[in-house]
C-alpha cells in the first residue's frame, strides 16, 4: 500500500495492478472466513 504514496507517479501502481493484488488477498483469505 504505501507503494501508492510514491511521489513520482511512474512508481505507483496501477489500478489493475491493486485491483489482482486485492483479488488474490481475497482468494487467500476466503477459506478462513469460511471456518
Amino acid at each position: 500500500m504505501c507503494s501508492c504514496w510514491q511521489e513520482n507517479p511512474d512508481n505507483r501502481p496501477t489500478f489493475e495492478t491493486l485491483y489482482m493484488r486485492f483479488d488474490e488477498f481475497m482468494i487467500q483469505a476466503e477459506p478462513s472466513y469460511r471456518e
